[in-house]
């Protein structure tokens, strides 16, 4: 088993289901990435064949779901200051110059 991913074993009277569970790795970074100024990066997993061409399919492939590793890299100090979404006010909690948390609505 990779250690990326979580075996649900659910043990039913009659089954037992025994899937892969997604894991996302969220990397909260406390300096900033020299050449990337997004403050929140998504992974994207695309597969191609040895010619580069896509490969379409894959995500239905049990196999491959062991595989794979989701992640999220946050570069808080390029957080901005004014949130635009709700992410970014969770975040922000995580701001060093910013300790004040009456911003974030309940």
């Amino acid at each position: 088993m990779e250690n990326n991913i979580l075996v649900l074993k659910i043990s039913n009277r009659q089954k037992i289901i025994d899937e892969p569970i997604l894991i996302i790795a969220i990397y909260l970074l406390g300096h900033n990435l020299d050449n990337i100024k997004q403050p929140i990066i998504k992974s994207k997993i695309d597969f191609v064949d040895y010619q580069n061409k896509p490969i379409k399919g894959y995500q239905s492939e049990s196999f491959i779901k062991w595989l794979i590793l989701n992640f999220i890299i946050v570069q808080i100090k390029r957080l901005p200051e004014k949130t635009k979404t709700k992410v970014e006010e969770i975040l922000s909690v995580f701001k060093q110059d910013n300790p004040k948390t009456e911003n974030i609505k309940q």
